[in-house]
């Protein structure tokens, strides 16, 4: 009895419930990481998968940490009724000390959020740019994550500052004025950012392809695409840099899509008067012999298309398993059928006009 009322003269019951909190979470926290290190861990690595291991490792330590502090804070809460100093000083002291934890608490929060968020963007982003040949997708990611984390911190520390009373509203504001300032300063680099984000989603085109722009018409093969610009280098050597912006607006055609695969034609014409089956037989020969043409029942063809003014026009045609041997391919293909016709006696016409004299 004599012990009860001396407890709550003193105020020693929110003293024992204080400590009694803090040495529980303690034991909580300290708890926490041997069931984390001895057990989780253990069955994570056992797991086809590092995601696992890397959330545990990652979170465990930031999580023990968590649980002291909830346990401060709880004790503190558990002090507040008790008179230690004059009210107004111990008013203040108490908002002091609450909203530290609270701002402890707030910061601590957002390093395990970040930290998951970071694991999961790094394990399934990582994913997707390993089948890709182009680094964009690579910078792409690492500034995405970047975004991410600034994008958590900003928003922890609005809401430590609402902890304390701050408005931020006015702060909200010049952060969007400011957004906008800086929006209209990089409009054009921006442009040109997204420009290759969408390249890289679409997959029009990539490292390696060859391709055709509308815009200036220019043929080559895809070196780089940056996070700015993309190269192509020509067949004359030469480097075309063009801004991602450009690139992402304009009529692409590029001859890697959707398979190598590539259709070859030789445009050819006789005189007339030409037998059209033993044009077509001729040439139907020389085309069989080439090894880079794919032989099935439609292809190679031979197709009469028109009666020019000075020739009997023809159109050869067929398939090769790869792009790149398209243009060797032609050039073969046009030899043989201009030696063929020679062979054949089958006369190739220059153009000419008769003119006749009338009396």
């Amino acid at each position: 009895m004599y012990i009860t009322i001396i407890m709550n003269l003193f105020n020693l019951n929110h003293f024992l419930e204080a400590a009694i909190i803090l040495v529980g979470f303690f034991v909580i926290s300290k708890s926490f990481l041997w069931i984390v290190q001895k057990v989780f861990l253990r069955i994570a690595k056992k797991t086809k998968t590092k995601l696992d291991d890397r959330l545990v490792e990652s979170t465990n330590n930031p999580i023990s940490f968590l649980l002291v502090v909830i346990g401060l804070r709880l004790a503190s809460e558990r002090l507040m009724p008790v008179t230690l100093f004059i009210p107004e000083i111990q008013a203040k002291m108490f908002y002091v000390i609450n909203n530290v934890l609270a701002s402890v608490l707030i910061f601590i929060s957002m390093v395990i959020i970040m930290r998951v968020s970071d694991i999961f963007v790094d394990h399934f982003g990582s994913k997707f740019v390993k089948k890709t040949k182009s680094d964009l997708d690579d910078q792409i990611l690492g500034i995405f994550r970047k975004t991410l984390q600034v994008i958590f911190f900003i928003l922890a520390i609005f809401y430590i500052l609402t902890v304390w009373d701050v408005n931020v509203i006015p702060y909200l504001g010049g952060l969007g004025i400011a957004g906008i300032a800086i929006g209209l300063a990089l409009k054009d680099s921006l442009a040109n950012v997204f420009g290759g984000i969408s390249i890289i989603l679409d997959r029009n085109i990539r490292v390696g392809d060859k391709v055709k722009l509308q815009e200036g018409g220019y043929v080559g093969v895809i070196e780089d695409i940056g996070l700015r610009s993309t190269k192509m280098k020509t067949y004359d050597n030469e480097m075309i840099v063009i801004p991602n912006s450009i690139l992402s607006n304009t009529i692409i055609h590029n001859y890697a899509l959707p398979t190598p695969m590539n259709r070859v034609y030789v445009d050819f014409g006789v005189k007339y008067g030409s037998d059209i089956d033993k044009v077509k037989k001729a040439v139907m020969k020389a085309l069989d012999s080439l090894d880079a043409a794919i032989k099935d029942d439609s292809y190679p063809a031979v197709e009469f298309l028109l009666m020019d003014s000075s020739s009997l026009n023809f159109k050869a045609k067929f398939w090769v398993k790869d792009y790149k041997d398209a243009y060797s391919a032609k050039l073969e293909a046009t030899e043989k059928i201009y030696t063929a016709l020679n062979k054949a006696k089958i006369e190739i016409p220059f153009p000419q006009m008769d003119v006749h004299l009338k009396k």
